[in-house]
């Protein structure tokens, strides 16, 4: 693609960014002799003409907008073998980027950002476009700190023409509305949503929920309480607080009505954090004032008191004591001048002087070392802090695993450090283990059982095999501990597992670093059933042999238990499923290889800067790394991947990993073989 023109106008420079749906490059306007940046579609997009045309629909719709705040759209095209848009090229930073660099942004900062999106919202949803896709990766800060947002538009494309199709996840889930993750119908309230999750993550530096699997983090924006912002950050003036958690609301109708109601609140609060962030200044405070000088009365005797004397002429005598008044006069005027001009002497001395005693005095406080606290217990701490003349302050609780309740974890300053007397010590106190609540996991398949204990941060404990004929095989039919009770999170719960009466229960036989033939004749031997087969192209291991199992070795598994296995290939190499005979249940057989089965995809990584790069599948027996290396900036990377689960459902997650952060990922829905 470099060098080239598409249009006769946009010369291609260079690849600048890579998600999901289009690669991004950096063009020069030929025409206009301006730069450009230019998605160019995928290919899996650019052959579904259904997509194509709403694609174009709504880019069309998008470049109607006119707004500071947003990336202009300029043109839209197609070549030979893909479709494209021209929009404006910015020359900044996006805000996932300098979220981390930066860490927490400041409360000032991530206000005025949050503004600016706002304003940009409101705009798109007054010509009735939902941007449905609001994460930091679509912000863009200009090198003058002016906030652009991009992709307005076509997230709505994607959605509704490839959903269904190839179960695209629009974004990161990270910043999914909960109406989103639950398929529901999607409005200006899922952007405000979605701006509360970016504003969250500007002042801590975390999103708000993280888990293991997508479906994970899904399910925390639907069911999980908000994680406080004071654990993350203590500190937060409370009227941000509260436009975070508005914005966060479960429901839509909880949130803020508009774009712009929730931009009024964020000026609001700027003005407010602008008003108790003024202080006066040492000098102000200080400030002496010259206390007004009076005088005399009058300078005359009573005029009037006794009514008009009457006219006389004066004598030499009265001349001569007149002239006596007059000096008299002048030389108290004279010593009231000279008095003034003393006592503002006096005052400019004694200033300076009342100033640097005050400075001394706030300088010369007596220091202390700091004891260490951490671990210690609420009382105790406050005890040792109180004895070295400091001030014990509780910043905030958090949960804590390791630390008992009621005890420090943290405390600042640290310990050792030198500080004056009467100096804050702020700790975290910690409020034991985190607790979660038990999903009701009983009549649930034990495959499904997995998954849902994986999403709520609980694992798969000891299992207890039963015979009846009330339960299929398979099916949990008692659980400890049991519903809806309060847990620690990470702990264990045991299952009690359905068998067909007189089936024997044995441990799982080892299938790794045997041949595929090898393990049917074990497999054969126990009774149970080979299931699936995966290919591996990365594997050290000869062609053929097993790599990879399921159940895994010395589970407990039951006679009739299917095993699947991943098996040693070259690049491009498939293993075909092989029929089943003489089931007895042609239809239920049937039904079951129409809905369940292999998911297939082909991945294609155009690497945009050297790093560490993952690609990873999950699926309902977990994870698998299907490629683990370094790799360098220019270089293609392509995998055939594949993972296990059922027909239409979203329970096969491809994840692409550069330097531990999640660049792509895709769902899929639809079993291939």
């Amino acid at each position: 693609m470099i060098g080239e023109i598409l249009g006769n106008r946009y010369e291609i420079k260079k690849l600048i960014g890579e998600g999901g749906m289009a690669l991004v490059y950096l063009a020069q306007d030929l025409l206009l002799d301006r730069p450009v940046a230019i998605k160019l579609l995928r290919s899996e997009y650019s052959s579904d003409q259904e997509f194509v045309e709403r694609f174009q629909r709504e880019a069309k719709s998008a470049a109607k907008l006119c707004h500071p705040n947003v990336v202009n759209i300029y043109d839209v095209g197609e070549t030979e073998n893909s479709h494209y848009i021209v929009m404006e090229y910015i020359d900044g930073i996006s805000l996932k980027d300098l979220i981390k660099k930066e860490g927490m942004l400041s409360v000032e900062d991530s206000l005025k950002i949050a503004e600016q999106i706002c304003s940009a919202l409101d705009h798109a949803h007054k010509n009735l476009i939902v941007h449905r896709d609001i994460k930091p990766h679509n912000i863009m800060i200009t090198k003058q700190k002016h906030v652009k947002v991009m992709d307005f538009g076509i997230a709505r494309a994607v959605s509704s023409a490839t959903i269904t199709r190839t179960g695209v996840v629009l974004g990161s889930v990270h910043y999914f509305s909960p109406e989103q993750a639950t398929g529901k119908e999607v409005t200006e309230a899922s952007d405000i949503y979605s701006l509360g999750v970016v504003l969250y993550e500007m002042l801590t530096g975390k999103v708000p929920y993280d888990a293991d699997t997508p479906v994970g983090i899904a399910y925390q924006h639907v069911q999980a309480e908000i994680p406080p912002l004071s654990q993350k950050r203590p500190g937060l003036p409370p009227f941000v607080v509260g436009i975070v958690n508005k914005a966060l609301a479960k429901k839509p109708e909880d949130r803020f009505k508009s774009a712009r109601e929730m931009e009024v609140s964020i000026i609001e609060a700027l003005s407010t954090l602008h008003e108790i962030n003024l202080e006066k200044t040492f000098l102000s405070k200080l400030n002496v004032k010259e206390p007004p000088y009076k005088g005399d009365v009058a300078e005359n005797g009573a005029r009037g008191v006794l009514g008009p004397t009457k006219p006389y002429e004066s004598s030499e005598r009265d001349q001569e004591m007149g002239r006596k008044k007059n000096a008299e006069k002048k030389r108290k005027k004279a010593k009231r001048s000279l008095v003034k001009t003393l006592l503002l002497i006096l005052l400019g001395l004694m200033l300076p002087t009342y100033l640097f005693f005050q400075i001394s005095a706030f300088l010369n406080v007596p220091e202390v070392e700091v004891p260490n606290i951490v671990g210690l217990s609420d009382v105790e701490a406050r005890k040792r802090i109180d004895e070295r003349n400091l001030v014990y302050e509780v910043d905030s609780e958090v949960f804590s695993p390791d630390v008992p309740k009621g005890h420090v974890i943290t405390q600042i300053p640290e310990a050792g450090r030198v500080v004056k007397i009467n100096r804050n010590v702020q700790v975290i106190l910690s409020k034991g283990p985190e607790l979660v609540i038990v999903p009701d996991l009983i009549g649930m398949d034990i495959r499904n059982a997995q998954v849902m204990l994986q999403a709520m941060n609980l694992t798969d404990g000891e299992r207890e095999y039963v015979e009846t004929d009330e339960y299929p095989p398979n099916t949990i039919i008692d659980q400890s501990p049991k519903p809806n009770e309060d847990i620690e999170k990470g702990s264990a719960v045991n299952l009690t597992v359905a068998t067909a009466s007189s089936t024997r229960v044995f441990k799982m036989p080892s299938l790794i670093n045997i041949t595929l033939q090898e393990a049917k004749l074990l497999l054969g031997r126990h009774g149970l059933v080979l299931g699936d087969t995966y290919p591996d192209s990365t594997s050290i291991l000869p062609e053929g042999y097993i790599v990879a199992q399921n159940p895994l070795p010395d589970s407990d598994v039951t006679e009739g238990t299917i095993v699947d296995v991943t098996i040693s290939a070259k690049s491009g190499s498939v293993f075909l499923q092989e029929s089943t005979e003489g089931s007895g249940d042609g239809d239920e057989a049937s039904q079951w290889e129409i809905s369940h089965g292999v998911k297939e995809y082909n991945v294609l990584v155009h690497v945009v800067r050297s790093g560490i790069l993952r690609i990873v599948v999950i699926d309902e027996t977990g994870s698998k790394e299907w490629f683990h290396s370094s790799v360098k900036e220019g270089e293609v990377i392509q995998r055939n991947v594949s993972g296990l689960g059922a027909q239409g459902k979203p329970d096969v997650y491809v994840q692409i990993w550069l330097d531990g952060e999640i660049w792509r990922e895709q769902v899929l829905l639809d079993v291939t073989r």
